[in-house]
Formats: structure tokens, C-alpha cells, sequence
């Protein structure tokens, strides 16, 4: 594998548009969605026209020449938007297609880019009260009078923005930012769109700023995804801390195509919180639970996770039901919020409830002997904090039991011949990580 570097490199920002446009740098399933509203992206543009710094953003090199060659067909990665719907940017048609030899993944700096990309190139789609979807495109006020020049004006009644937009209140002359650089010869642009002198200026003006911009970054290469995916981490953390269940819970939203993971995950956070169940979970845990269902390593891990996760949408339907019956079942045992110590330890549990089609066992008769045994059986783990510092292990551990004993391929089922829920091979399993008194009690 090629030693891993860092360098600063620059490009000028019309280069830079054309590797946008023809896909070479992409983003990788990790990256959060584009959020910048338009005000934002206004203001980054009157940031330019002074002359303020842009700042510097962080792209990973990857080529197929190097080890990372597999990450093209083991990952997902997405093209830049240019026009932007509110809300509406799940089109599995942004997926990259990875045909060139060649990328360049931006790690830091995807809302910036996007926001020039939009300006220069596209547009912005929001909705009103109506929901009725308007286009936006974004002008530049040439007279520069008062504050920001730039604004997103509404297109009505055609799909093509005017070159040229006469504010009706003030007579200012708006024009179409992405039409600027096209300007071949600014007199000529003048006497035809009647401008002013001054206006003639100011166009001139960001026409050579938006022409002379460089887009200074740091060129990550010879790295692993792994490695992108903590250095990503580090740089986006930011006040707040960004954990690796955020940035898998973000490729769920990005590859699932016919569910929205983030309402449904939503809907059943509410489910397991309302007064009748009364648990605490978050996406976090609905990640881990999946994790733990149908994948070999059940930590937080992004390698590979992007193809992993398109079989889970189809199965969704099956795993909320599996969750709220197992935390049903668990407030049968009296257990809710203010008492359940380890979430974790839910998990062999859900893993069983799931796998053995356990629907309703909190309450049907058929599922009375296995009540019993998960009652003694959590609350004896509980105890004794068994899911404790090393609680992927215990859980990779725990899984194990309910495992067939001859290979089954890659993918997770449980044992046929396992009818009631296996305490005691967990307990056996786990050893010295079980409590000896309460180990014996539990073979009574």
C-alpha cells in the first residue's frame, strides 16, 4: 500500500467547477446532506466579491493504481447537486458511477463547494405554505447601493432564468450570476443590458474575482476509507461531538431508496418512548440493533457497511416490530427507563425475539417458558453489569450461541433446533464474565 501523504494543493475555481460538473470529485455515503440555506449562500458569494478568505478544504485523493482501488467497488459514493430541492436529494441518480481511475472525495468543504456549484451553475427549489415547489436563481444587484448584492430571486412561469432581472420597486439591474462568467466582452454586455458606467464595474469586477479564486485544499492520499472516515470525524466534530453511529445512521438516509430511514427511525424512537412501553432509545441503538441482526462484526464500523445496509430496508418492517415486542416484553418484567442500566443488554434478547419470529412474546401463551427464562436472565445481568467496558465483545460473544454450529454463508440466522431462549449457553459461553453466585442461582 502507497505511505500515506498530505499536501496543499490549489486549483482555480473554473477548474474546479468542471471537476464538479463531470463528476471527479464525489462525496463519500458518510458526509452529511447539504443544509446551507440560501442566505447562506448569498452571503458566501458577498464574501468573494470582498475579498475575504474562502478557506481551505480537506479531499481525500483516491485511485484505483493503489490499494484503495477496492474501496470503488466495496462503497457508495454520490455526485455534487447543482440544483437544489428542499428535502428532495435522495435521487439515487446522484450515485457516482466510478468509471474514471480517479476521484478526489471531499471530506471538508462539501457546503461551500455545493453553494458555488448552485450559484454558478443551478439553482435552488424550496416550497412555500402551499407546498407548491418554486425555483430559485441566484442575481447579482450591479449597483451595489445597499448591503449584500446577492439574492436568490423567484423564476416565474418558465424554466429558463432571465439574463437580466429589472427590479419593478427600485429599477436596480439584477443579474444572473451563472450568466457572468460567460460574459465574453464586457462593453458589449453593457450597451446591449444598458448599464451604467459603474454597473459596468461592478459586473467587470466579480467577473475577474470569481475568474482569479483559487480553491486551496489538502490532498489527502494513500489512506484507507477507514482512515478517511477518522479524519472526517475529527475535522467535522466541530462543539459538538460526531460519533460514528451519526455517520452510519447518515449512509442508512443516503442508500435506502424506497424507505425514509429518518422518519421511520423517528417514528419508532417516539413508539419506544411513549408511556405505554417507556424506554429511552435513539438511532444509535437502532443502528447497534441492526448491526447486531445481520452483520458478521457487530461494532460501529463504516468499511463495507454501505453495501451491507441495502438488504436491511427490505427486512425494516419485520426489525421495528422485533424492537418494540422485545422492549414490551421487558416492561412485563418491570423494567423501564429509570432501571434498565444497560441497553445493551437488550440486544441477545432482540436478536432472539427477531430470528425465532417471537411476535407478540410479551403476552402469548406460546412464549410463557421463555418469559421466565429472559426475565431471570437479564435481570441477573443487570446486576452484575455483565455488558460493561467490554460490551462488544460480550455481545459478539452472546450472538455466538444462537449461531448455527455448521457455516451458514455470510449471512446471520439463528440454530432451528434452539426453541427457548438459551440463558444457559450464555452463561457458559460468557465464564468468568458471569458472576459465580448468581451463575449457580441461575442453574437452579
Amino acid at each position: 500500500m502507497n505511505e500515506a501523504t498530505s499536501q496543499v494543493k490549489d486549483c482555480l475555481l473554473l477548474e474546479g467547477l468542471e471537476k464538479l460538473e463531470g463528476g471527479r470529485y464525489i462525496l463519500p455515503s458518510f458526509q452529511r446532506e447539504f443544509v446551507w440555506k440560501p442566505e447562506q449562500i448569498e452571503e458566501l458569494f458577498y464574501s468573494i466579491y470582498c475579498s475575504l478568505p474562502f478557506g481551505t478544504m480537506l479531499f481525500w485523493r483516491l485511485s484505483k493504481q493503489n490499494d484503495n482501488g477496492k474501496v470503488f467497488e466495496k462503497e457508495v459514493f454520490y455526485k455534487f447537486i447543482h440544483e437544489y430541492h428542499v428535502g428532495k436529494n435522495d435521487d439515487p441518480a446522484r450515485k457516482s458511477p466510478m468509471t474514471s481511475d480517479e476521484y478526489h472525495v471531499v471530506l471538508d468543504g462539501q457546503q461551500r463547494l455545493t453553494s458555488l456549484f448552485i450559484g454558478l451553475k443551478g439553482c435552488y427549489y424550496k416550497s412555500s405554505k402551499n407546498k407548491k415547489e418554486s425555483k430559485y436563481c441566484l442575481y447579482f444587484d450591479t449597483s451595489l447601493e445597499k448591503g449584500n448584492p446577492f439574492k436568490f430571486k423567484k423564476i416565474d412561469g418558465s424554466n429558463t432564468p432571465p439574463i437580466l432581472y429589472l427590479d419593478p420597486e427600485n429599477e436596480h439591474k439584477w443579474i444572473l450570476v451563472s450568466h457572468i462568467l460567460k460574459i465574453s466582452d464586457i462593453d458589449d454586455f453593457q450597451e446591449e443590458n444598458n448599464l451604467h458606467k459603474q454597473e459596468k464595474k461592478n459586473v467587470r469586477t466579480l467577473k475577474e474575482k470569481l475568474k482569479e479564486l483559487k480553491l486551496v485544499y489538502i490532498e489527502l492520499s494513500g489512506v484507507s476509507y477507514d482512515d478517511a472516515v477518522n479524519v472526517f470525524v475529527k475535522v467535522n466534530s466541530g462543539g459538538t461531538p460526531l460519533k460514528i453511529s451519526d455517520i452510519l445512521n447518515a449512509i442508512i438516509i443516503s442508500t435506502w431508496k424506497k424507505k425514509n430511514s429518518r422518519e421511520l427511525f423517528k417514528n419508532l424512537v417516539d413508539r419506544i418512548d411513549d408511556s405505554d412501553i417507556n424506554f429511552k432509545i435513539d438511532t444509535a441503538y437502532i443502528v447497534k440493533a441492526i448491526l447486531y441482526l445481520f452483520n458478521n462484526d457487530v461494532r460501529y464500523k463504516i468499511s463495507g457497511f454501505s453495501n451491507f445496509i441495502v438488504d436491511v430496508e427490505d427486512k425494516w418492517d419485520n426489525v421495528s416490530t422485533a424492537i418494540i415486542d422485545t422492549f414490551m416484553l421487558l416492561k412485563t418484567f418491570g423494567l423501564s427507563r429509570s432501571n434498565l442500566t444497560s441497553y445493551n443488554a437488550t440486544l441477545p434478547i432482540l436478536f432472539y425475539v427477531y430470528h425465532r419470529r417471537a411476535e407478540g412474546i410479551s403476552s402469548k401463551r406460546a412464549f410463557e417458558e421463555d418469559r421466565c427464562i429472559i426475565k431471570k436472565w437479564i435481570m441477573s445481568a443487570l446486576l452484575m453489569e455483565v455488558f460493561g467496558g467490554t460490551s462488544d465483545a460480550t455481545l459478539a460473544i452472546c450472538r455466538s450461541v444462537f449461531l448455527p454450529k455448521t457455516g451458514s454463508g455470510s449471512e446471520i440466522a439463528i440454530d432451528e433446533s434452539i426453541t427457548l431462549f438459551p440463558s444457559q449457553k450464555i452463561i457458559d459461553a460468557l465464564d468468568d464474565d458471569w458472576i459465580v453466585p448468581s451463575k449457580e442461582s441461575l442453574r437452579e
